[in-house]
């Protein structure tokens, strides 16, 4: 279906007011995949593996060292304490969708919050952590809360590399008595978050594949389809690389997405395109020394014969 044009201005939008404001913090941002190479720490279903899990994620942002952040367990149908969303894209009171908000400020610390039934299963609690270190990040800018906190942070989260942990957090099958059921443990839905995590794979030049390698098919396909659309705007690409500023608000124009060979030849055109300048115009003594030189051939060269070489 792909990521709606609202949902879209918002998420580009608001990943150029990040990187505009704060480009220097996330210019070591790497892509976080759910592995062993990034979550090397045995898990137990504990709360010392949940905060070791969070400290782990928290280490790949530029979060201090020595932020106080401690754990809170939220048992129960959980409440959606992020307020109602007011932008498309957002998947709050989908079918199936439970979530913590996850971060109270304390004062002297933030408490992160993680609902007992995400412990269970790995694709949803790294999926929340994720977004409660995206909510850190926000506030530890100064960002203020209002209506779009829960969609703001998930963006920050992307911007930090966890994109594809929130994809798998987005669309998570599970089995039930009353059969399959599908679990969205995020505010945006899995074509917003699509389109993020393609934004961020192309600013920071990371192949597409090294993102689908790790996606269910569900957000796999949602993200070839958000990957056509940005590779077909080079342009909007270029922009978050080197002037973002343009961007805050959702200021753009998009080109629809191009087929495979439409993209293959306008990047050889971008690359062998020939930089053209304005003639200059002769000067009175440049324009006689022509002149005189090519009298000087002709006298050599009579017309219609060729120079023996």
């Amino acid at each position: 279906m792909g990521c709606s044009p609202s949902a879209l201005r918002f998420v580009v939008g608001e990943y150029a007011s990040i990187l505009a404001e704060h480009g220097d913090a996330f210019a070591r941002a790497k892509l976080v995949t759910p592995t062993s190479e990034h979550f090397p720490d045995e898990f137990n279903r504990d709360a010392d593996s949940v905060l070791a899990l969070l400290e782990r994620t928290m280490s790949y942002t530029p979060l201090a060292d020595d932020l106080e952040v401690r754990l809170g367990f939220v048992e129960g149908e959980a409440e959606d304490k992020g307020g109602s969303c007011s932008k498309p894209g957002c998947g709050s009171g989908g079918s199936g969708w439970s979530r913590v908000d996850g971060v109270l400020d304390e004062e002297d610390g933030y408490r992160v919050l993680v609902h007992v039934a995400d412990t269970g299963t790995p694709a949803r609690l790294v999926g929340s952590l994720a977004r409660s270190v995206g909510a850190l990040l926000s506030s530890e800018a100064g960002v203020p809360q209002d209506a779009d906190t829960a969609v703001r942070c998930e963006v920050w989260a992307g911007a930090a590399g966890f994109g594809v942990l929130l994809l798998g957090a987005a669309h998570v099958y599970s089995k039930s008595c009353g059969g399959v059921n599908v679990h969205q443990g995020t505010a945006l839905d899995v074509d917003a978050l699509a389109t993020m995590l393609a934004l961020f794979c192309a600013v920071r030049g990371i192949k597409p594949g090294k993102a689908t390698s790790h996606l269910a098919p569900t957000p796999r396909e949602a993200f070839d389809e958000a990957w056509q659309l940005v590779d077909s705007n080079r342009e909007l690409v270029r922009k978050l690389r080197e002037a973002p500023e343009l961007l805050v608000g959702g200021a753009f124009e998009l080109e629809p997405p191009k087929g495979i060979l439409g993209r293959l030849f306008g990047r050889k055109s971008e690359e062998k395109a020939p930089v053209s300048s304005p003639r200059r115009e002769r000067s009175a003594e440049e324009q006689r020394k022509l002149d005189e030189a090519r009298a000087l051939v002709e006298d050599i060269f009579p017309q219609n014969t060729t120079p023996n070489r």
